[in-house]
């Protein structure tokens, strides 16, 4: 693991809202992987968003370092794309401002053209891995193995929240055609538990996703009821636009992107990166278990 040249570190202020070092967990000609600190947004919403904080994003501090994820669609492509490479450089999947970990970055359109339809596929693309710290839940039914209600955006454009379509979801509380998601829960861990009742007040949980919608593991995670522990949009024991308690940035839950495999269409073989978890937020040895438990699938 490498530190990006000119590591950005400066204090937070306006212009820079995360004051962070980003590191490489993988290079090689085509791609990049970087580690995405929690707080920084992947990327700016806009151009003047991008004027205005030249270093306040994923892609713009990786463009700066690697001027190659920094191109432009050929002649004849959409001018939509075009706009959206200028802002997002070779960024190929996304992650909440919130969630950290694997991030991956094309360093070349053709790059990028190959290999966006498979790290946002289905199941024949890629496996994407995360930890997630949810409210434990041990009065209702175990999480579920597998949660795979559709997903579609709220009735209130401005709430920014997605809703989860479970048996019974009025038609009026959502808007859209609702999209297919699957989340599968790999393993789950209560802590601090009982010894006696099993009963813990967090519970930790490895799962896993191929294809991701728009908040799709914390909207899967709620309507199972086992909702992100701060989560201002989806725990609710939080006002809706509440926060939680934790550092300048953060959004007040803890969702990591440790592990991504998929097959990489230029070296013939299946890639797999890892950014390892923040052992102040997950306990080592629930940890250690979910690393068995990885290294079984």
């Amino acid at each position: 693991m490498s530190i990006l040249p000119e590591p950005d570190t400066t204090p937070n202020s306006p212009a820079d809202p995360v004051g962070t070092s980003l590191f490489t967990l993988y290079r090689d000609r085509w791609i990049l992987a970087v580690e995405k600190p929690r707080g920084l947004p992947c990327h700016p919403l806009s151009a003047q968003e991008l004027k205005d904080q030249p270093r306040g994003s994923v892609s713009a501090l990786v463009m700066e370092s690697f001027p190659e994820t920094r191109f432009q669609a050929p002649p004849g492509f959409p001018e939509d794309l075009s706009a959206r490479l200028e802002l997002q450089g070779g960024l190929l999947h996304r992650l909440d401002n919130g969630t950290s970990g694997v991030l991956l970055f094309a360093r070349s359109f053709e790059a990028w053209e190959g290999l966006r339809p498979i790290i946002q596929g289905g199941q024949t693309g890629a496996e994407k891995i995360y930890v997630a710290r949810c409210r434990d839940n041990a009065t209702d039914s175990a999480l579920p193995g597998i949660i795979d209600y559709p997903i579609a955006h709220r009735k209130n454009r401005g709430s920014g929240r997605m809703v989860a379509i479970t048996p019974g979801t009025p038609a009026d509380r959502y808007r859209g055609r609702p999209r297919p998601a699957r989340t599968v829960i790999l393993a789950s861990r209560r802590v601090p538990e009982d010894k006696t009742t099993g009963a813990g007040t967090e519970r930790y949980v490895l799962l896993s996703i191929s294809r991701g919608q728009r908040h799709q593991i914390r909207c899967h995670l709620a309507a199972a009821g086992f909702p992100l522990s701060g989560d201002p949009q989806y725990d609710p024991d939080l006002p809706h636009g509440g926060k939680a308690p934790g550092s300048p940035g953060d959004e007040g839950y803890y969702l990591h992107h440790w592990v991504i495999r998929f097959p990489h269409p230029h070296l013939n073989r299946r890639v797999e990166i890892s950014s390892e978890p923040d052992l102040s937020e997950a306990p080592g040895h629930v940890i250690d278990f979910f690393k068995t438990r990885i290294s079984q699938q």
